[in-house]
């Protein structure tokens, strides 16, 4: 297998996540990342997201950050929203992947 100019050692957690499950699980760990911080807040109840600070520490988080409006949205739509984000889609070092069979495209 040749080598692609780094290690596995060298993914942040935003392209790990892409590899575990694309844009989608990108878009999961961005907003416990965001959740774990403190800037962002959700109301279980309502399952509903709103941005208690603007401060981004990555482009992935940038993009969610973005993305949510100053009212907030259910959770689901914040999700469906980041994942969309060109932001939380393949790198150079991280190809595109197959979801239905796990390869490179």
């Amino acid at each position: 297998m040749a080598r692609r100019g780094f290690s596995a050692d060298e993914l942040d957690v935003y392209e790990t996540a892409y590899l575990c499950g694309g844009a989608e699980r990108v878009a999961l760990v961005a907003l416990v990342a965001l959740r774990q911080d403190r800037r962002v807040e959700i109301a279980p109840a309502r399952r509903r997201i709103a941005v208690v600070r603007s401060e981004a520490r990555h482009p992935v988080e940038a993009a969610a950050l973005e993305v949510i409006p100053a009212a907030g949205l259910p959770l689901w739509r914040a999700l469906t929203r980041i994942a969309a984000h060109p932001a939380t889609g393949p790198t150079d070092r991280v190809p595109a992947v197959s979801r239905s069979r796990g390869r490179r495209r």
